[in-house]
């Protein structure tokens, strides 16, 4: 075989040592009868009448740009990731006979795959750039969370307006193995029922439209409403609580206190221009 991967170890004693890693033969995409055969594959996934599906590393070919087949219905060299939107297209049609409801949803795909699977999972870390979210600020993107007391990821996913997707142990474990991250996810996704118009209706703007500066590492991100408000999602990334300031350009007066929070102990103090506020340990406060 000519191309291959070598698989994934994760957990268990066999994958860590080599063996039952599931290696795997990367198949050419570019082929119309290959993907003629992944559709009547499909169809066994669409027959159980499922509500959707979540195709994994959906554009992922392993080290294959191209292929150089003579016989696979097309002028060699074949251009593997050519072959996705045909196959997207196809698969799609092929749900669309049984509900065009049916949920499409795949593993970080380029952004142009976003017209098939009109919903994204992939991770982030600390350094991500938002990128999809810059693309389609409602875009139904999914992020994992693994860690026991993971409030820096939580903390992430909230300011960047993604899903939450739960994953004890890279799936290999059980939703009550991590209560305190499910807790905390519990809060921010309550949050974000309170105040939907402001942090979850409203469009994602990183950083534009507000400053914040604080007496220790801060992150935060800016929504406005349909309505031309405002709302910021300040978060602590620190394990001690800090004081932070939020300066929005022509604020008007700002209604209420603090709109809510993920932590303990935040609270707030407004002069003409700006707010100073003080939140806990890896939390996050919504102004």
């Amino acid at each position: 075989m000519p191309y291959e991967h070598g698989g994934y170890s994760y957990y268990t004693p066999t994958q860590l040592a080599g063996i039952n890693t599931r290696r795997r033969g990367v198949m050419d995409f570019a082929s119309p009868a290959y993907r003629n055969l992944i559709t009547k594959e499909f169809q066994k996934l669409l027959d159980p009448g499922g509500s959707g599906w979540l195709f994994d590393e959906n554009c992922h070919h392993g080290p294959v740009k191209y292929s150089f087949a003579t016989d696979h219905g097309y002028t060699a060299p074949g251009y593997i990731y050519g072959g996705d939107m045909p196959l997207a297209s196809q698969l799609r049609a092929a749900a669309d006979k049984i509900s065009p409801d049916f949920l499409f949803a795949g593993e970080g795909h380029m952004d142009w795959l976003m017209q098939y699977y009109s919903t994204s999972y992939f991770r982030i870390n600390g350094g991500s750039t938002p990128v999809c979210r810059y693309l389609d600020p409602q875009a139904p993107l999914i992020v994992a969370v693994n860690g026991f007391d993971d409030r820096e990821m939580l903390n992430l996913i909230m300011m960047e307006r993604y899903i939450i997707s739960y994953e004890p142990f890279n799936f290999k474990g059980h939703i009550t193995d991590f209560k305190m991250t499910l807790d905390y996810g519990k809060k921010i996704d309550a949050l974000r029922k309170r105040y939907r118009a402001y942090i979850w209706d409203a469009e994602f703007h990183d950083t534009l439209g507000a400053t914040v500066t604080a007496s220790g590492p801060v992150k935060y991100s800016v929504f406005t409403t349909t309505t031309g408000k405002r709302a910021v999602i300040i978060v602590n990334p620190m394990r001690a609580a800090i004081s932070s300031k939020v300066s929005i350009p022509n604020q008007g007066k700002i209604n209420g206190s603090i709109a809510g929070g993920t932590g303990r102990g935040c609270n707030r103090r407004n002069s003409a221009n700006s707010t100073t506020l003080c939140s806990c340990c890896y939390g996050a406060v919504v102004i």
